[in-house]
């Protein structure tokens, strides 16, 4: 089977990419935050899923699904947040990635 070449621009640099998409609004810009305010805790309190996103140490990623009654993601502190680990298919792969990489990802 032969491959068509596709016309596709490489982008090469961030700088590149950004004048490609251009730039963010304000508000956007400052929608992340790192840290537990009201608005994040009344989300979780209502929230009966997430994704739990890691990676080990070479940087293979993994998700998960995450899920109990809605509120079950508990507010630890302002920076920390704890929720039940559920034995599941019991492969740990999420906990094992977090102990070489403690970076995580949590989408509600």
């Amino acid at each position: 089977m032969e491959k068509k070449a596709l016309n596709i621009p490489l982008i090469t640099d961030a700088e590149e990419l950004q004048g490609m998409v251009g730039e963010p609004h304000e508000h956007v810009r400052n929608k992340a935050i790192s840290f537990v305010d009201s608005h994040v805790q009344n989300f979780l309190s209502m929230s009966p899923l997430f994704f739990l996103s890691t990676s080990d140490r070479d940087g293979k990623s993994d998700v998960s699904p995450r899920g109990d009654g809605a509120g079950f993601v508990k507010v630890y502190d302002t920076y920390r947040l704890v929720y039940p680990e559920r034995p599941g298919n019991r492969r740990i792969d999420s906990l094992l990635n977090i102990l070489s990489n403690p970076g995580i990802g949590m989408l509600f």
